[in-house]
């Protein structure tokens, strides 16, 4: 916190890369992979893992005692005029090491938001937090409310701006429950019937505030890495969205949905099926669903290889000058 409104927001990621050379086996596996794959909860197996499970656990953040690897990506934020204020190069993505890791779930994390006054909220953040650190925990639920505020300043201008924020009101998520074969042989999927129309005010109470806290900020850190890669002519791996040609009573349907408050389960499906799939791509083009022109992804390098790639390119630009790929 600078003053009563202009706030630096950080985001803390592994670093993986700092640890791999791009010729060794792990990363010609993870090459290889793509990503995690994460498989229904069947088989005993959850998730098949871009990089090894040990290694992962290794250098992954929330290790209070031990000075993690991380790579820093920063912003100034206006609250008053909802603003994102620049940084210099150096300020914005940098790459250190940091401990003093404060664990807390999305669950506890909303309810301290809902009541940050309450001995409930003290006792949650008392159990999550490791007495060695010598963090105040008025600081500690200070700091969620600033950044609960912030994010949902970030979310209202990225929706007046253009965003289609429709999936921020339900969740879609589909969960398999169990998958058989037909007598002739096809696969057939059965869904958990979990997610029917649940309106904004469920979604909040069942944890939003926490989720849109994360998600607004990474969406923000991954923007902010685009606009770095794409100002200093460094090569990187872009997350594209372009839309679909539509037919005029396509167009009307969705521009209903969209603008429509706590749209039903079997509406947003439907609106699904007018969207394009994001992809990836070597070149900078808009995101038209999140309305960014320049989004690269660096906050997941522990599941996806684009985000390693584009570690090793920051790596590179910042201690050598020039990336690693051309």
């Amino acid at each position: 916190k600078i003053n009563e409104n202009e706030f630096i927001i950080s985001t803390f990621v592994a670093d993986p890369s700092s640890y791999l050379n791009i010729n060794n086996l792990t990363s010609q596996i993870a090459f290889e992979r793509g990503l995690t794959l994460y498989l229904p909860d069947l088989s005993g197996t959850n998730a098949i893992p871009l990089l090894p499970v040990e290694f992962g656990k290794k250098i992954q953040l929330g290790y209070s005692d031990n000075k993690t690897r991380v790579l820093k990506i920063s912003f100034k934020y206006n609250t008053k005029d909802c603003k994102v204020i620049p940084l210099e190069d150096n300020e914005t993505i940098s790459f250190g090491l940091a401990n003093k890791f404060v664990k807390i779930d999305y669950k506890s994390v909303n309810k301290v938001l809902t009541n940050l006054q309450s001995d409930e909220s003290n006792r949650l953040i008392n159990t999550k937090c490791d007495d060695s650190l010598g963090i105040n925990i008025d600081n500690i639920k200070d700091d969620l409310k600033s950044l609960s505020l912030i994010s949902q300043s970030l979310n209202i201008k990225a929706v007046d701006g253009g965003r289609v924020s429709l999936f921020d009101e339900v969740n879609v998520k589909k969960e398999i429950e169990n998958i058989t074969e037909t007598d002739n042989k096809q696969i057939q999927l059965t869904f958990k019937d979990l997610y029917n129309d649940d309106t904004v005010q469920d979604a909040f109470e069942t944890g939003a505030r926490s989720e849109q806290l994360v998600s607004e900020i990474m969406v923000m850190a991954n923007s902010i890495a685009g606009e770095f890669f794409k100002k200093n002519n460094i090569p990187a791996i872009y997350k594209i969205q372009v839309p679909l040609e539509k037919s005029e009573i396509v167009s009307e349907f969705a521009n209903k949905i969209t603008h429509k408050k706590n749209s039903s389960f079997k509406e947003i499906t439907l609106y699904q099926e007018y969207l394009t799939k994001s992809t990836i791509s070597p070149f900078p083009a808009k995101h038209e669903f999140l309305n960014i022109e320049n989004y690269a992804t660096v906050t997941s390098p522990l599941r996806r290889f684009w985000d390693l790639i584009n570690h090793w390119q920051l790596h590179s630009y910042i201690n050598e000058g020039k990336p690693m790929f051309s």
